[in-house]
């Protein structure tokens, strides 16, 4: 037993292979670059509630589904400007003015 534990084994019992290195490193520099001809700022507009049934709602809901679009607010958009255009010229006018009241108003409250 004495032999087992004398015995000199030359041959390393790991493989011993290089150690690897990175493709890249890592540069706080080229993490927080940001290329201004592709920034976009993106303004965000403010939102509001609307009030009505449940069953309006869920129309608006359905609508936006079959018809494609993204938002309910893109809907609604592109609703309102079909009903503009079967408008007077002076229902426009009227309506131009009632929605500047109304912006005026909610400008007013902040």
């Amino acid at each position: 037993m004495s032999g087992l534990i004398k015995k000199n084994n030359k041959k390393d019992p790991l493989e011993r292979v290089p150690v690897p290195q990175p493709k890249n490193t890592f540069s706080r520099d080229s993490l927080f670059t940001i290329d201004e001809a592709k920034k976009e700022t993106k303004v965000k507009k403010e939102t509001t509630t609307i009030r009505c049934d449940k069953d309006v709602a869920d129309k608006i809901n359905a609508m936006t589904v079959i018809l494609n679009y993204e938002t309910v607010n893109e809907l609604l958009t592109h609703a309102i400007e079909e009903l503009r255009t079967g408008l007077s010229g002076d229902q426009k006018k009227e309506f131009e003015t009632i929605k500047n009241v109304y912006s005026k108003k909610r400008a007013f409250k902040k």
